[in-house]
C-alpha cells in the first residue's frame, strides 16, 4: 500500500510546495481532506487559519484504521478525544502536526469550523529528519465524475478514494491514452466511512509505450479523491479534474514554470468546455521561451507563446519541457476561449533518477498573503509573480508576538518573477518553532 513510497536512500533534494493562496478563494466552514497519514515516516501538518472577523472553534475528525488525533504534538489550542478533536482560533492560526512515529496508518479528515477559515495539510516523508518528499493537501470537494493525468515518467499513479457516507460507494477507472482511446480499465470499491487506495498498475497493464494519458472515473456516490504520482520515495499531491466544475475560469496565471539546470516543467491543461476549446500560452521569465517544450500536434510555439487546440471536454494537452540548458524560471499565462483546468508538474533530476516533483495549479494576484513557516523542512523559497506592468514593492513579516518582528523587502519588476529565500530576507531566529509569515505587497502579485 502507501509503504511503496518508503525508500532506504535519502535523496538529497526537495522542491519548495505552493501553499500561499488569497483566503477567500479556499475559505469555508467545511473542509474535507481525503488523506491524512502518520507513521514510518511519514508526518502530517494540518495549518488552520481563522478568516473570520471574530474567534473561531473547529472540529475535527479523523477516519481510518488506528488513525485517531493522538498522533499530534501537545498544542494549546487543540482539545483531543479519540478520533475527534476541537481547535480554538482565538488566536488566527493553529498548525497541528503529527509525530511521525509508530507503524504507518492514514485514512481521511473532517474539520468543521463555526466560521471560515483555510486548512491545508503539508503531508512529508521523512528519514532521520531529514524531507525526501512533501506535498500540499488542498481541501477536496467530493464528486461522482473526475479524471487524473497518468503521466509513467514520474512512477505509478497513487488513487486515493475517501468516502464519507453511510454506504458503500463502487468507481469505474478507464485510462485513456493522448487521442482519447481507452486503453484498459478497472473497478475500484470504497467502503463507507472508509479510504480505499488504488495503484493504477494495480487496476491494469499500463502500455509501456505510453507518454502521457487520463485517467477517467466514474463513481455511482460522492466521493473525495486525489492522486498521487510517485517514483520510489519522490511524490507530490494531484486534485482530480472535476469535469463538471461551474466555477472553473478561462483564464489562469500558472505561478512558477522552471526549466534547465537539472529541472523540468510539465503543463497541463484540460478541457471543460463540451465543445474544442482554443488556448494560448505566454511564457514570461529569462530565458523561457517555446522552444523549451515538447509541442504535440495539436499545439504550435513561436518565441515566448504557444497555441493549442483541445477538443471534447475531458481533452487533455500535455506540454512537457526538455531540460536542457541552463536554468530559467517564470510564470505562465493561459488564457482559453473557454473554460480549462490548468497546472504545472514541476520535476528536478539527479543524474538519470527522479529527485523531487512539485505540483501547482493556476493563481489569482492579491496583495496580502499568509503562509507557514517549518523550519524543520528546510529554506523557504518565494516565488513572486508581478504581471502588471509598473512594479510592485512587498514587504514579508514574520509575527513572534513582541514588538519588534523582523522584516524585509523585495522589489519585483513589472511583468517578471522575484525569487527569494525567507532567510535572505529577514533574520528567523534560531529557536523559532514554527509559524505564520505575512507577506503585503503595493500592487497585486501571483
Amino acid at each position: 500500500m502507501l509503504k511503496r513510497i518508503l525508500l532506504a536512500a535519502v535523496l538529497p533534494a526537495t522542491l519548495s510546495v505552493s501553499f500561499a493562496q488569497p483566503v477567500d478563494e479556499a475559505a469555508g466552514r467545511e473542509h474535507i481532506f481525503p488523506l491524512i497519514a502518520n507513521g514510518d515516516g511519514f508526518q502530517s501538518r494540518l495549518f488552520v487559519t481563522n478568516v473570520a472577523d471574530a474567534a473561531n472553534q473547529c472540529a475535527l475528525a479523523l477516519r481510518g484504521p488506528g488513525l485517531d488525533t493522538g498522533i499530534f504534538q501537545a498544542n494549546a489550542a487543540v482539545t483531543t478525544s479519540g478520533a475527534n478533536a476541537t481547535i480554538d482560533l482565538a488566536e488566527s492560526d493553529a498548525t497541528l502536526t503529527s509525530t511521525g512515529a509508530g507503524a504507518l496508518s492514514f485514512g481521511y479528515a473532517r474539520l468543521d469550523c463555526a466560521e471560515p477559515a483555510v486548512a491545508r495539510i503539508l503531508l512529508s516523508l521523512e528519514n532521520g529528519g531529514v524531507p525526501l518528499s512533501m506535498a500540499a493537501l488542498e481541501s477536496a470537494r467530493p464528486g461522482i465524475s473526475f479524471q487524473f493525468p497518468a503521466l509513467p515518467r514520474f512512477g505509478d499513479l497513487a488513487m486515493v478514494f475517501s468516502n464519507g457516507s453511510d454506504l458503500d460507494v463502487s468507481c469505474a477507472a478507464e485510462l485513456e491514452d493522448a487521442a482519447g482511446a481507452s486503453v484498459v480499465g478497472g473497478n475500484i470499491a470504497v467502503p463507507a466511512q472508509a479510504t480505499a487506495l488504488r495503484f493504477l498498475s494495480e487496476l491494469a497493464t499500463v502500455p509501456g509505450d505510453l507518454e502521457a494519458g487520463t485517467v477517467g472515473l466514474s463513481c455511482d456516490r460522492p466521493v473525495a479523491a486525489l492522486a498521487l504520482p510517485l517514483s520510489g520515495a519522490v511524490f507530490t499531491a494531484l486534485p482530480p479534474v472535476a469535469l463538471d466544475d461551474a466555477a472553473a475560469a478561462s483564464s489562469h496565471i500558472l505561478p512558477l514554470i522552471q526549466d534547465g539546470g537539472g529541472f523540468r516543467s510539465h503543463m497541463l491543461l484540460t478541457n471543460l468546455a463540451d465543445a474544442s476549446n482554443q488556448c494560448s500560452i505566454d511564457l514570461y521569465g529569462d530565458g523561457l521561451d517555446a522552444g523549451r517544450f515538447d509541442l504535440s500536434t495539436n499545439a504550435s510555439g513561436a518565441a515566448v507563446g504557444i497555441s493549442l487546440t483541445l477538443a471534447a471536454k475531458g481533452d487533455q494537452a500535455a506540454l512537457p519541457s526538455s531540460g536542457a540548458g541552463s536554468l530559467a524560471f517564470g510564470y505562465a499565462l493561459v488564457e482559453c476561449e473557454e473554460p480549462v483546468a490548468a497546472r504545472n508538474l514541476i520535476s528536478a533530476d539527479a543524474g538519470d533518477s527522479l529527485a523531487a516533483l512539485a505540483a501547482t495549479s493556476g493563481a489569482r494576484p492579491a496583495n496580502e498573503f499568509r503562509f507557514p513557516v517549518v523550519p524543520d523542512l528546510g529554506q523557504l523559497a518565494l516565488y513572486l509573480n508581478n504581471v502588471a506592468d509598473a512594479a510592485a514593492s512587498c514587504t514579508v513579516e514574520l509575527p513572534l508576538g513582541g514588538a519588534a518582528n523582523p522584516t524585509g523587502s523585495v522589489e519585483i519588476p513589472g511583468q517578471a518573477t522575484a525569487l527569494r529565500y525567507l532567510d535572505d530576507l529577514l533574520a528567523v531566529p534560531a529557536d523559532f518553532p514554527g509559524g505564520m509569515a505575512e507577506l503585503r505587497c503595493a500592487g497585486n502579485v501571483a
